[in-house]
């Protein structure tokens, strides 16, 4: 049922889809709260609904401007069971802000495939991974998709090449400007300052998170290499499409690595494009009741994880 349901592109799947993640907020900020149920906790549901479903939104429109999967909704499903299944990533706090402004970036770099504007998306997305980099510096990470996007879509070395640099170094400019008029040049230093810590016990202090994490890394492997081996019967704007999720999947997994002091929130940078992969995976299954047990148990996880 939830197979079919989500097979075709239609207002009432992605309805049921942000009703599936109001869900999953009330459920997170229900167990996380250990105070009264007022107004204010009211307007925190709602201001986290409006802000993650608007990632939703954001998600859904770069896999379907950019036709990174065929017209269904199996892709945005996966992102919103992520959420399930990784409930700290719901929390609403300067990485999640960073994490929307990279999904805007990345609006601006897979378009460049129709080498439309190509000057202003270059641009833009510098710009915005600029603002991501105030929010949570790790995020310049993402500087370097720009040029991977650009080379596997143009593929000619020329001065455009200097517009996302000039776009990131804007915001940081703008605000560095703002700090030494208020001679509080200290702020500036503690703000763009990166730090990386990695201690793997992190990981295994987490059971929920890990147990969750194998059963993504399991999916993920799988539509890796369904989607690789399935590479031959894709045009070529199919496979530079391929060739762009995976470089994202794969910057999203050292900006994951490479600070665990966050990962339970820095995490959602992984699911786009984990997102496209499983979703094409699931595309790529002829057989529904494999859809559907996968389906239904990975939204039984997301209900069963977060009590143990």
């Amino acid at each position: 049922m939830l197979a079919r349901f989500f097979q075709k592109s239609e207002p009432i799947s992605f309805l049921s889809l942000l009703i599936l993640l109001l869900i999953y907020i009330i459920f997170y900020s229900f167990y996380e709260f250990s105070g009264e149920i007022n107004f204010i906790y009211i307007l925190q549901i709602l201001v986290s609904f409006v802000f993650f479903g608007s990632l939703i939104f954001i998600g859904d429109f770069i896999i379907e401007k950019n036709h990174l999967t065929p017209a269904n909704y199996y892709a945005i499903f996966i992102i919103v069971l992520l959420f399930g299944l990784f409930p700290s990533a719901l929390n609403l706090s300067r990485i999640s802000l960073g994490h929307l402004f990279v999904l805007l970036a990345s609006r601006r770099m897979y378009s460049i495939r129709t080498k439309k504007v190509l000057l202003l998306k270059l641009f833009d997305s510098g710009f915005y991974i600029g603002i991501a980099f105030l929010l949570y510096p790790i995020s310049a990470l993402y500087l370097l998709l720009i040029y991977i996007s650009y080379f596997i879509y143009i593929r000619v070395i020329n001065k455009d090449l200097l517009l996302p640099i000039i776009g990131f170094i804007t915001p940081i400019l703008v605000t560095f400007t703002y700090f030494f008029i208020n001679d509080d040049y200290a702020s500036f230093k503690t703000l763009v300052e990166i730090n990386i810590y990695y201690d793997f016990a992190d990981f295994t202090n987490q059971f929920t998170y890990y147990f969750s994490g194998l059963v993504v890394i399991i999916l993920l492997i799988s539509a890796i290499f369904k989607n690789i081996s399935n590479r031959h019967t894709l045009d070529n704007e199919g496979k530079n499409n391929l060739n762009l999720v995976l470089n994202h999947l794969f910057i999203g997994i050292i900006l994951f690595s490479i600070n665990t002091m966050n990962f339970t929130e820095s995490i959602q940078f992984l699911f786009l494009p984990t997102a496209i992969l499983i979703g094409n995976l699931l595309n790529q299954t002829q057989k529904y009741w494999v859809k559907e047990m996968l389906l239904y148990s990975i939204i039984l996880l997301t209900f069963i994880l977060p009590l143990l």
